[in-house]
C-alpha cells in the first residue's frame, strides 16, 4: 500500500493545506480499483493510506537530512513539520 499512497498522495509537503485530504481521497478512489486488479490488499492496508502519507512525511525529512545533513533544518522547520503531522493526524482522526 506505500506505493499507492506515494502516487495519490496530493498533500503539500512545506504547508498543511486541509485540502491535501481530500485530493488524496479522490485520486486514491480512482487509482484503486485498477491496482487491486494486479495487487491485492486486505481491507487493513487499505485503511492504512493516511498513516502510510504520514509515513512518507517522516521518510522525506530523513532523505532531506541525509543528503544534505542535519545542519540544512533548524528548529523552526522541524517545528512546522510537526504541527503538520498534528494538524494532519487531526484531520484524519476526525474523518475516520
Amino acid at each position: 500500500m506505500y506505493d499507492p499512497a506515494l502516487i495519490c498522495n496530493r498533500t503539500h509537503y512545506f504547508k498543511f493545506q486541509k485540502s491535501g485530504y481530500e485530493k488524496s481521497r479522490r485520486v486514491l478512489e480512482r487509482f484503486l480499483p485498477e491496482y487491486l486488479k494486479y495487487n491485492p490488499l486486505s481491507q487493513a492496508e487499505i485503511g492504512a493510506f493516511y498513516d502510510l502519507i504520514a509515513v512518507y512525511h517522516f521518510a522525506l525529512q530523513a532523505t532531506i537530512m541525509e543528503l544534505h545533513g542535519p545542519d540544512c533544518v533548524d528548529n523552526h522547520f522541524l517545528d512546522r513539520q510537526l504541527d503538520w503531522l498534528r494538524r494532519w493526524q487531526n484531520q484524519c482522526e476526525q474523518r475516520r
